[in-house]
């Protein structure tokens, strides 16, 4: 039996803590024993119980903590840890330095660009670091990979892209409700979608606009956004009265029910100003919602522009409004993306092929480790 430290830096509800819950919720448990190490409480800990999986808190006192760095290496010592798989910038830097210290290999996972501080000093040194000791630097996509090759040290005979992938099956449950009636939607409502934690990376502002455009035409279109409001930031109820939105944008906040808010909208909108790949599209795209999305990095990977979807640029209400518009009239391009878009999701994104990856890096990077 392998044993892997998961180590993960936040414990929110955006897409890397998701993926975090679905490697731990879907690696060969008779291959290996998995272990999970969070800074603190929050969503991603309560979910990793529910899995039976009890999470190690290693509390930070922030900045460089050495005394995170003599924890972790106990922990690691104790429990016969044999490979750690970390999660996010900061949690990499730290992972390959107990990492070295414990003598094990180390995977480092990228998942965007917001976790990274281009105001550090030391920022470089930093991803030279991380280069040089883990045994492979996983970014969850290209345009992310070439991003930080364009700015910082990165190693390319260690670099992998492995794409996020999801559970298709859920997306095809005949089961999932249609939730119109909870949120007082009316039959013919047409509802524009948008899931996402509320952050400013996130492009909800621009979204907001598009929708201003679109309610001076469309006196039926409504939007229903969903996600956890973190941060200090303006409460969004506030900003939505404040954009004279309130009874035409819908803000829920978390859910864990994504498949019954998918069944529930008409068409998706990704407005981020980035993303290192995008969760969320594919899951629109699996649950057979056409999608529109910015080219903000990850998703001009997932979308094939006029094919199964509709790509804008970033921060561009019109265009938003533009595209929305051209599918509330054309219901057959809306089947055409569909379609195209399900087999897309299928063939590149499930959440199977994302696994396997995964596990053939750590074998691999044990057998050159114990060479």
């Amino acid at each position: 039996m392998i044993n892997i430290l998961h180590l993960i830096e936040s414990s929110e509800t955006g897409g890397a803590e998701h993926i975090f819950m679905k490697i731990l919720s879907n690696i060969d448990n008779k291959m290996y024993r998995s272990f999970a190490g969070l800074l603190y409480n929050g969503w991603l800990y309560d979910e990793l119980r529910k899995i039976n999986i009890e999470p190690t808190i290693f509390r930070t006192s922030g900045s460089f903590d050495l005394g995170l760095i003599k924890k972790m290496v106990c922990y690691i010592k104790y429990n016969n840890i044999n490979i750690i798989h970390s999660h996010l910038f900061g949690m990499n830097l730290y992972a390959c330095i107990v990492g070295m210290l414990c003598n094990i290999p180390v995977i480092s996972t990228f998942h965007g660009l917001v976790d990274v501080k281009s105001t550090d000093k030391l920022i470089n040194f930093k991803f030279l670091i991380i280069n040089i000791i883990s045994s492979n630097v996983i970014y969850v996509s290209d345009s992310l990979y070439n991003n930080y090759r364009s700015k910082y040290y990165t190693n390319s005979s260690k670099s992998k892209v492995i794409y996020n992938g999801i559970n298709i099956d859920i997306f095809n449950n005949i089961n999932s409700q249609c939730l119109r009636k909870e949120f007082n939607f009316k039959i013919d409502d047409f509802i524009v979608g948008c899931i996402g934690d509320i952050r400013p990376i996130k492009g909800y502002d621009t979204l907001l606009e598009s929708a201003k455009i679109l309610t001076n035409n469309y006196k039926n279109i409504r939007f229903l956004i969903v996600g956890s409001q973190t941060g200090s930031g303006q409460d969004f109820n506030y900003k939505i009265r404040k954009y004279g939105l309130a009874d035409i944008v819908k803000y829920i906040g978390y859910r864990n029910d994504v498949n019954n808010i998918l069944k529930t909208i008409d068409i998706y909108v990704l407005p981020s100003i980035s993303e290192g790949f995008s969760l969320s599209t594919i899951e629109a795209m699996a649950a057979g919602k056409p999608v529109i999305a910015t080219r903000c990095g990850g998703p001009e990977e997932i979308i094939t522009d006029s094919y199964d979807g509709l790509l804008v640029n970033v921060n561009d209400p019109e265009a938003i409004s533009k595209a929305v518009e051209i599918l509330m009239n054309d219901s057959n391009k809306r089947l055409m993306f569909t379609n195209n878009a399900k087999k897309n999701v299928i063939q590149r994104f499930s959440l199977d092929v994302m696994i396997n990856k995964y596990m053939d890096i750590y074998g691999d990077a044990l057998k050159i480790h114990n060479r």
